[in-house]
C-alpha cells in the first residue's frame, strides 16, 4: 500500500508513521534565480507562506552584493564563501534560524553525517519542511521536497526545471566528482527590523566589496574578483563555460542588488538619497554586466572567449561595472 502525505498531513499522522510511509510529497517549486542556493531558499520560503520577492531576498541574504573569481573563472566562482558560516548568517538576515549538515570528501565522519543527513531530511519533510541541498541533479543547490522510502528516491527541484530530473536515488546525496554533503534545515522564522536588518545587509555588501576572505585562499572577493576576472581576458586563462556562466549569475545579482537599493530608497528613512544614488549606480554595473553576457552568452560559444577584440570589449566593461561597483560602494 503506497501512502502519500502532503503539507501538514504527514506532521499529523506522526513522524514514525511517515518514516514507515512509502511517499511524502511537498509542493514546491524552485525560484528564479541564477544564484541557485537563494533559488532554492526562495522556493522552500515560499512553500511557508514567506511571500518576500527574489529581490528583497537577495538584497537582505547580500548574495545581491557577492562576487568571486580566480584566474580561470571557474563556475565554483558563483559558490565561492564559507558555507558553514556564511550560509546561516546570510539566512539570519532574513530572520531564520537554519542548521547546515556538511561534510567534506576527507571527512573521517562523512559516513556518520550522510546517515545523519538522511534522517534529519525524512524527518522534516515529514515535518511538512522541504530541505536545500548541494548536488542534486546538477553541481549547484536546488530543493529536496519529498521521498519515495519504496523506490529509494528524494523528489527534488532545481534550477533547470522541467529539463531536470525530479528525483534521484538517495545514495547521490553528496556524491559527484568532489563528493561534497551540504544540506541546510530553515528553522523558525523570528521577527526583526526591517531597518536594521536591511542596514545589517549593507554592512555586509561594503565589508565583502573591500575584503579578502582568508578561508576562500584560490578566490579574489568583492572589488578585487573584478581586477582577477579582467586579468583572464586579458591574459587568456578564463574558461569559456565558467566565463559566461559566472557573468549571468553576476549581472542578475546587481540587478537585484540595484532594485533593492532603490526600494529602500522609497521608505522615507534618513538616508533614502544615499541608497537612491548607490541604486542608480548599481543599475549602472547591471547594464554593463548585462552587456558582458550578450558578448558571451549562455550556454557558452567557446569562438567567443576565442577572440582577442571579445576578450578585450569584455575586460572594458568589467572595468566599467568595477568603477560603478566602486562608487557605489563608497556612497554606502
Amino acid at each position: 500500500m503506497r501512502i502519500e502525505y502532503r503539507r501538514g498531513e504527514a506532521a499529523a499522522v506522526g513522524l514514525a508513521e511517515a518514516r514507515r510511509s512509502a511517499l511524502i510529497h511537498l509542493p514546491v517549486q524552485f525560484g528564479s534565480n541564477w544564484t541557485s542556493l537563494m533559488g532554492a531558499v526562495e522556493g522552500v520560503l515560499r512553500a511557508s507562506g514567506d511571500e518576500r520577492d527574489t529581490d528583497e531576498l537577495m538584497g537582505l541574504s547580500g548574495f545581491a552584493f557577492r562576487l568571486a573569481a580566480r584566474p580561470d573563472v571557474s563556475p565554483d566562482s558563483v559558490n565561492a564563501l564559507h558555507w558553514a558560516v556564511d550560509i546561516p548568517a546570510a539566512l539570519a538576515r532574513l530572520g531564520y534560524s537554519c542548521e547546515v549538515l556538511y561534510a567534506g570528501p576527507d571527512d573521517p565522519l562523512r559516513q556518520f553525517r550522510l546517515t545523519v543527513a538522511h534522517s534529519r531530511i525524512v524527518e522534516q519533510l515529514a515535518a511538512g519542511r522541504p530541505v536545500v541541498a548541494w548536488r542534486i541533479g546538477m553541481p549547484e543547490f536546488g530543493v529536496i521536497h519529498g521521498v519515495d522510502l519504496a523506490e529509494g528516491t528524494y523528489a527534488v527541484s532545481t534550477a533547470l526545471g522541467e529539463r531536470g530530473p525530479s528525483t534521484i536515488p538517495l545514495a547521490r546525496l553528496g556524491s559527484g566528482e568532489v563528493p561534497v554533503l551540504c544540506v541546510i534545515f530553515l528553522g523558525e522564522r523570528y521577527p526583526l527590523s526591517e531597518e536594521e536588518v536591511a542596514r545589517a545587509a549593507l554592512r555586509f555588501a561594503v565589508r565583502h566589496a573591500n575584503g579578502k576572505d582568508p578561508d576562500l585562499k584560490s578566490f579574489d572577493t568583492g572589488l578585487a574578483a573584478y581586477e582577477t576576472w579582467i586579468a583572464s581576458l586579458r591574459e587568456g586563462t578564463a574558461d569559456p563555460f565558467g566565463n559566461a556562466y559566472c557573468a549571468q549569475v553576476f549581472a542578475h545579482a546587481r540587478g537585484c542588488a540595484a532594485r533593492f537599493l532603490s526600494r529602500l530608497a522609497g521608505k522615507g528613512w534618513r538616508n533614502a538619497q544615499t541608497l537612491a544614488l548607490a541604486a542608480g549606480r548599481y543599475s549602472k554595473v547591471t547594464e554593463c554586466l548585462e552587456e558582458f553576457t550578450e558578448l558571451f552568452s549562455f550556454p557558452p560559444d567557446p569562438a567567443a572567449l576565442a577572440s582577442a577584440s571579445n576578450r578585450q570589449k569584455g575586460a572594458s566593461l568589467l572595468r566599467s561595472a568595477l568603477y560603478y561597483e566602486r562608487v557605489a560602494v563608497a556612497t554606502l
